[in-house]
């Protein structure tokens, strides 16, 4: 069977459940899978191996491993380009450790060898060792840790010695490094290994580690080095005990401001906001995490804190949006938003906060703002403008909408702005679960009217931030433009992709289920009997 014709088996028996879930009519909806290479992109951008609403992490792993394999068969090249993008601005790292586990088994790793190690060199020990290492040698489908991986993993240690990452990683990932070392036998200097047996007892030549040994023994500040793992801090000394100094002291990554923001500003007040900026040189954090920091401030009633990281959020984006290729130049956008059930807009961890994270930067070129649900309405585009406008909106969504999905009537709205003249561009946000139609004679779906609208020059782009297998766009329309994305890092990467690679640009579509015969003629009849009276 051909991994299209699997695709679609799996997609429809994806949809199926959905109906008998939710109680619709798949039938009467245009639903659409989309080309191997495209929903590969989708997988790569927004393929957590975590529970969606539709599908849990064991369900996105089901589909990525075939789909993985078929790219990498395909175009090899495309299949690189995509997992490297995915990695260095959309941050993923699912995904990129799948791809690399299979490519490790393909016959092309010695062709790519030199960015493997690139890329398993951009994750720490605890990662690589958890999802790389560890899945390797128990999983006897993979075949285990072999010569080739043991050397791999080798320069991957080299690449860290070579950036001076390695003695750091000895201190803050200590007993992964030492697992990882174990496992591969690299040749480490007995010394060092001394320290990754007994960190306290080690007497050795590294200064810096020296530090830190002195510091388990004594419990003394004075011993601890310059960027030291904040880590051991939090685990070795009380919150109380904790000294401003000390904490400047160590390494207080992105990732630690960002997890741990409200429990800072508890101890160290004011003094540790003009640290947030350090937020902006994480290229392992990324612009919706932050926007979602800045939310659960504010809900606990820390607003300067709150205040901070939505400065921080929009300094983030406009660093990723400033090279945007966007192929529009001074557009009028409607921005059609999904706030449905699915979208979880009442949860921080939801996709209706990407989807604001992503959409908002561009709020001075939004005229109109539609969202939806089971219906449709306008808010106000000024909302997308200010960070207390965004928590006004994701009030409004939660109390207003958060029920079904009626994709095709938040695109109504748009269209009627269309063949008023009011805008030329819009963009639909949205996970394209629809399990709602317009309540109107020829219940128009969602591809129909974008079709529409295309038909009128307005250029569409559709962002989804999902790696669901049924689409609602058929992305053959050659003037429709899909971005897979969940943050403003994954959108440009997602985008330029697409604009330069061919097999993305081509990417093609098919129906899932055709609309029924009989219902197509139930509804001309009926639209009939209407005009006859």
């Amino acid at each position: 069977m051909k991994w299209d014709d699997i695709l679609r088996q799996y997609a429809e028996d994806f949809i199926k459940k959905r109906a008998a879930i939710e109680r619709f009519d798949y039938t009467k909806h245009e639903f659409y899978v989309h080309d191997p290479e495209m929903q590969f992109l989708s997988l790569a951008f927004t393929g957590y191996l975590t529970d969606f609403f539709y599908m849990k992490g064991v369900d996105v792993l089901a589909i990525s491993i075939p789909l993985h394999n078929v790219i990498l068969s395909k175009d090899p090249e495309l299949y690189m380009d995509v997992i490297e993008a995915a990695r260095y601005y959309g941050t993923m790292k699912d995904q990129v450790l799948i791809g690399m586990l299979i490519l490790s088994k393909n016959e092309a790793r010695k062709q790519y060898y030199g960015r493997m190690v690139k890329l398993l060199a951009s994750f720490p020990p605890n990662q690589l060792y958890h999802k790389f290492v560890k899945v390797k040698r128990k999983e006897k489908i993979l075949g285990g840790l072999a010569s080739f991986d043991k050397r791999l993993i080798h320069d991957v240690i080299n690449q860290w010695i070579s950036d001076g990452r390695f003695i750091y990683y000895m201190a803050k990932y200590r007993k992964y490094v030492k697992k990882i070392i174990e496992l591969t036998h690299y040749p480490l200097d007995p010394e060092l290994f001394k320290y990754l047996s007994r960190p306290s007892k080690y007497d050795g030549d590294n200064e810096y580690l020296k530090g830190i040994s002195l510091f388990y023994r004594t419990k003394d500040f004075k011993y601890l080095p310059q960027r030291f793992p904040f880590e051991i801090l939090r685990s070795y000394v009380k919150k109380e005990d904790w000294t401003l100094d000390v904490v400047l002291k160590s390494d207080l990554t992105g990732n630690t401001l960002v997890l741990m923001a409200v429990s800072l500003v508890d101890k160290f007040g004011d003094k540790i906001l003009k640290e947030f900026s350090r937020i902006l040189r994480s290229r392992m954090v990324t612009a919706d995490k932050v926007l979602k920091a800045a939310f659960a401030a504010y809900d606990k009633g820390y607003t300067e804190l709150a205040t901070e990281l939505a400065m921080v959020y929009a300094k983030k984006v406009a660093e990723a949006y400033k090279d945007l290729l966007l192929p529009i130049e001074t557009p009028n956008i409607a921005v059609v938003l999904d706030a449905s059930g699915s979208m979880a807009p009442t949860s921080l961890r939801g996709e209706f906060m990407k989807a604001l994270s992503t959409v908002s930067p561009l709020a001075p070129l939004i005229k109109y703002l539609i969202v939806f649900s089971d219906n449709a309405d306008y808010e106000s585009p000024e909302l997308l403008k200010t960070f207390l406008g965004l928590i006004q909106l994701q009030k409004i969504a939660e109390k207003k909408y958060d029920r079904g999905t009626c994709i095709a009537c938040g695109l109504k709205l748009a269209l009627k702005l269309a063949e008023r003249g009011e805008i030329d561009t819009v963009i639909l946000v949205t996970d394209e679960q629809a399990n709602i139609l317009m309540n109107t004679p020829d219940e128009a779906t969602a591809m129909e009217i974008i079709r529409r609208l295309l038909k009128k020059g307005i250029k569409v782009i559709v962002l989804n931030p999902t790696p669901y297998p049924v689409h609602v766009t058929d992305i053959r329309e050659k003037d429709l433009i899909y971005v897979p994305a969940p943050n403003p890092e994954s959108l440009v990467a997602a985008l330029k992709l697409i604009q330069l690679k061919k097999a993305l640009k081509k990417a093609g579509a098919k129906k899932l289920v055709k609309k029924l015969v009989k219902v197509a003629a139930k509804t001309k009849k009926a639209k009939k009997e209407e005009e006859e009276k």
